[in-house]
This record gives structure tokens, sequence and C-alpha cells, in this order.
């Protein structure tokens, strides 16, 4: 710990030297004014200040100011002859660690110091911890960003989509996907030639890493082809703007990449600009449609293409088959509901190819729920049910309405087993969640311990904690501690001691959110009756 002295009285600059001098955790320097402590600091570097208030030309308040400056953490102690409440009152305005009134004794001067050592300790432990948790997010960043860009591929609702912005420090509402291929790659691979997989790959990668310093967005893993980009567009609210704003990216890529790679082709799908979460999903379809487009000219976006009326009745029927899905995902069904009575008229009249194509995608639709239900249906023979009825569905329905109708059915039925069984697994997670916490309060619990106990992420265990209890972890956790704060300091526990028992290792933050909780500090509450603590309980 480097401590630094400042006072014109060489005898108060020896009593302190003496009595600090005897720890070998301590270095001192002296100063005699406040300029040659403000000098000193910036060679010195110290931990702490003791300083006088009154010395010639600049005095210790003057000097404290300054000090900030160079060290915004410093710890400082004033030492003062006057107990004067305008210098107290300017002291707490700047900080001040603790204010002493000489003559100091020995006792309280080494009282004090061992005080600066716990907070210099736990300020230390939360740079650490800080540094720990950058470090872990960094590495978890790339997971993070990956499951995000497949969240706005597969289907998004909005409070999961403002929870991803706020753990990526991301904010916007529109954006599009745009989709990359090489034109010769899937030939490459049919040749079977590992030289050639290898160079591909490499430049994939290579691809991959000079998109990201282009501009902002989501991309999807290197190896993949086609590379799938998510763009989001900040500040444009106009739809033309957008769509002018989507062909410009296109071709600041195209031209990238030509420079990049003179002898390599490239073609480019855009999809359309949206500003929903749960949209951007028809964005990706575009993308691809577009790009299976792109065989004459290198970039394709999709509000150009040529759309016959089939093509619109198959977006229309995909979209919806999508939705259906994404409902069944988060088990809304009402939602699935309303979903399933569009896609299924029994008034439409279809011709044979608008018929082949509801039946695939019915059949797709009906594949994928039941693969859903799966991750929720825990009986072994349910599930193959499941897969039984839609053989059956399919080989003995013989006309359209007769499949249409036993469809939706099997539909609305898997929708009411996901959502009974999602909802049991969900009670059944935060109830251990929650009982950790209301037994552990008093350790470092976090997030991402808590949701290694219940074998979840740590995303997940967020959104439905919040879900299933109404608060966050933090709020909650919060909350159980201050609760019991207040049993405790009932009892007459002093607050350094409180503090530490319901977890929270500086008494200073402790104060600070008991006050803004109850608007009492911990002592004043602890001065109160029994019977004005019980009203001011009721009222919170």
């Amino acid at each position: 710990m480097r401590i630094l002295v400042a006072d014109d009285e060489q005898i108060m600059l020896d009593s302190i030297c003496r009595i600090l001098g005897e720890r070998a955790d301590i270095k001192i320097q002296t100063a005699r004014s406040g300029r040659e402590a403000i000098d000193i600091a910036y060679s010195f570097h110290p931990d702490v200040v003791l300083i006088d208030i009154k010395m010639p030309g600049i005095n210790g308040l003057e000097a404290l100011t300054e000090l900030r400056r160079i060290k915004p953490n410093l710890i400082t102690i004033v030492i003062s002859a006057y107990d004067n409440f305008h210098y107290a009152q300017e002291s707490i305005r700047l900080g001040v660690f603790e204010y002493l009134l000489k003559p100091i004794s020995k006792t309280r001067l080494l009282e004090t110091i061992g005080k600066v050592k716990i907070q210099l300790e736990l300020e230390e432990q939360r740079r650490h911890d800080h540094l720990e948790l950058r470090e872990k997010y960094k590495k978890l960043l790339p997971y993070i960003e990956h499951d995000f860009l497949r969240a706005l591929i597969l289907g998004i609702e909005a409070p999961m989509f403002g929870e991803y912005q706020e753990l990526l420090g991301i904010s916007f509402q529109a954006g599009f996907f745009m989709a990359i291929s090489y034109l010769d790659l899937n030939e490459v691979y049919k040749e079977n030639k590992i030289e050639l997989k290898y160079y591909f790959r490499q430049k994939l990668t290579e691809v991959v890493e000079d998109l990201c310093n282009l501009f902002p967005c989501f991309i999807s893993p290197e190896k993949s082809n086609p590379i799938v980009i998510f763009i989001p567009l900040r500040g444009l609210h106009d739809q033309d703007k957008m769509e002018q704003s989507a062909q410009w990216y296109g071709e600041k890529v195209l031209h990238y990449l030509r420079e990049k790679s003179k002898e390599d082709s490239f073609r480019i799908g855009i999809g359309g600009v949206y500003c929903s979460p749960s949209h951007f999903k028809f964005s990706y379809h575009e993308a691809i449609q577009a790009l299976n487009h792109a065989i004459h000219e290198p970039l394709k976006i999709y509000s150009q293409l040529k759309k016959s009326p089939d093509d619109l009745w198959e977006k229309e029927l995909s979209h919806c088959c999508q939705e259906i899905l994404d409902s069944l995902r988060f088990g809304h069904i009402n939602r699935v509901q309303a979903l399933v009575a569009r896609l299924l008229p029994v008034d439409s009249v279809l011709n044979d190819k608008q018929d082949d194509q509801f039946r695939f995608y019915l059949l797709s639709l009906l594949i994928n729920a039941c693969q859903l239900s799966n991750e929720y249906l825990g009986n072994e023979e349910e599930r193959y049910n499941s897969f039984k009825r839609i053989f059956s569905l399919f080989t003995e329905a013989t006309s359209l309405p007769a499949v249409a109708s036993q469809a939706g059915e099997l539909i609305l039925y898997l929708a009411h087993r996901i959502k009974e069984n999602r909802d049991g697994q969900i009670k059944a997670v935060v109830q251990k969640a929650k009982k950790i916490i209301d037994l552990e309060f008093a350790s470092q619990l976090s997030l991402e311990g808590l949701a290694l106990s219940v074998n979840v992420s740590p995303f997940y265990l967020s959104r439905v904690f919040r879900e299933e209890i109404g608060v966050g972890f933090a709020e909650y956790l919060t909350k159980i501690r201050l609760e019991k704060a207040l049993e405790l300091l009932s009892q007459g526990v002093s607050i350094k001691e409180c503090s530490f028992s319901v977890g929270y290792n500086d008494p200073n933050y402790f104060s600070r959110l008991f006050k803004k909780y109850y608007h009492l500090t911990p002592t004043q509450y602890r001065d109160k009756d029994a019977g004005v603590k019980g009203g001011f309980l009721d009222e919170k």
C-alpha cells in the first residue's frame, strides 16, 4: 500500500511515519504543502492520501480536487485540527474516506488504515471479477452471436430479441439477410478433391473475417456455403431508403469480393428489409430464393424478382408454416389455432401444382412439429404415435380436405402437449433455481453458476426466470438478501455484520442499496421500533 502524507507540520509527519513505518506492507512519502503533494503524486502513484486542510499555498481541499483528477479512485483521508462544518461538508463532496481530528491517536490511525486496506482489497477483487467477466464474455460472444443469428433465421419474438440486444450491446429495429456463394463450390465438392476443398474452406474463412470488418453484421460460421449474413439497419424509417440501403450493401460486398478474389466467381442474394423481429426470418428465405436466381448476374435482390401468382401463393404458404412452427416453439396455442385456420381453408380451390406444393409443405410442417414435440414429450410411445399418425394421414386420406382436416387436429394436439410439458419443465427449472437462491443467497451467486446448477444456459434461465417469477435473477436475489437484512437489523446486528451475512462484502454498497429500496439507511431502520417496522414493510 502506497501512502502519501501531506502536512505543513513536520512533527505530525514524523509521528504518522513512525506509526505506519512499522508496517512492512506500507510505503510512505511525505509533503509539506498541497503543491508538493500534487507533484509527488505524479511519480509516487499513491493508493491513499492523508492530507491536512490548512497548509500554505494550495490548501488540502484544493489539492484533493487535483489529486482526484490524477487518480479518480484515490482513497483520501483528511487530517485537521478544525472541527468545521464547512470543511466536513466539502470533504464529503470530494468523497473523502475519513475525516480525522488532531491529535490523532495511534489506535484510531491504525484502525482507519485497516479499513482502507479492506477497501483496497475489495476494489482489487472487483477489478479482478470485472476482468474475468469481460474475458468470459469475449469467449462467449461468438456463440451468443451465432445463437442470435440462428434465432433470426428461425423466428424470434420481441422479448427475446430485446434480451439479445441487451446482451450484445446493440440496438436496431430493421434489417435484412444476404446470402453469398461461390459459383463453382458445389462442383468442387462433387469432385471430392481434398486440396480444393481445403482451398475453398480457407477462402470462405478469409471472406468471413473481412466481411466482419466491412460493416456491422452477424455472419454464419465460416465453413458454410452459402455464407449467410444479417445486416442491421439503424436510423432509417422510410421503406424505400431501406431497400436502397440493402442494394448499396450488396454492391459494396460484390465490389469487395471482386477486388479480393479476381479469379473466383461469387453470386449474392438479398432478402427484403423488415422492421419486425418476427419477420426477419422471411428475409432469410427471400435471400436464399434470390441467390438461386442469381445465375446470369452476380447480384439479385428479392424485391426485383418477377413473381408469378404461384410464387406469391407459395411464399404466403411458406410464411404461414414457419409462423406455426414458431408459435408451437413458444407454446402460443391461440396463435397456432388462428394460423392453422388460415393455412387450411376448406373452400379453397388449388390447381395441380398448388395441390402438390400444399401437400409437400404440410408434410414438412408436420414432421418439423413432431420433431419439436420430441423435445417436450417424455413418453417414447407418444412420440412414435405422432409420427405414425403422419404416415397414416398421407397414406389413408385421399382428398386434400381430409388431409388438411386431420393435419390441423394433429398440429393442435401437439401444441397443447408441447405447452403442457414446456410449462412443466420451465416451472421445475425455475423452482429449483429459486430454491437455490433462497438457501444460498449469502454466497457469491452468479447467473452463470446458477444456470450450471439447473443444467440450462444462462440466457434461457434469465428469460424463463423473469417470465415465471415476474422479476429477473439479480432483482430477486437482491430482494431476498434485503428481506433477510431486515430480520438481522431488527435483532440489533451491526451494519457491517449484517452486510457480510447477506452476501455483500462492501458495507457502503449495502447501505446505499438498502436506502434505495427502503428509503431509509440501515441505521435509521434498526433504530425504529418493531411496530413502525411492521407498518413500513406493509407499505413495501
